[in-house]
């Protein structure tokens, strides 16, 4: 059984922040293209992201009052439990961390209908 979470973050988020964000989080590895970036951790956690995108809404529908313009929007896909070593859900709270840190406005959420995690101008906020 999978998860499908959803990031969307506005421009200070950008593809050299989101990449050295993951690495922070503890990526085992990052690869980036010319238009989309891909992320693997060891919980077996992915996230993959278009680079380039033209439709610029907020699809989340809890947008815990933030409006912004979407510059980045990446799919995160937990996949199952993971090694019982690793967890994708402290693997998810050290990625949304890591992006509170670059400053960006963000709302990571559950098939854009639960908002679980989300930056305002107050911090990061969580609701897991």
């Amino acid at each position: 059984m999978s998860l499908d979470l959803f990031l969307e973050a506005d421009a200070s988020l950008d593809a050299a922040a989101l990449a050295n964000a993951l690495q922070a989080a503890g990526a085992i590895e990052v690869t980036r293209t010319s238009d989309s970036l891909e992320a693997y951790f060891p919980s077996w956690l992915t996230l993959t992201a278009d680079l380039v995108i033209t439709d610029h809404t907020l699809y989340a529908e809890d947008t815990k009052q933030l409006d912004f313009s979407v510059a980045t929007r990446a799919s995160i896909r937990i996949k199952g439990p993971g090694p019982q070593e690793h967890s994708p859900m402290a693997d998810l709270d050290k990625i949304a961390n890591a992006i509170a840190r670059t400053g960006s406005r963000f709302v990571i959420s559950f098939q854009f209908e639960r908002t679980l995690y989300w930056q305002d101008a107050e911090g990061l906020h969580r609701d897991v």
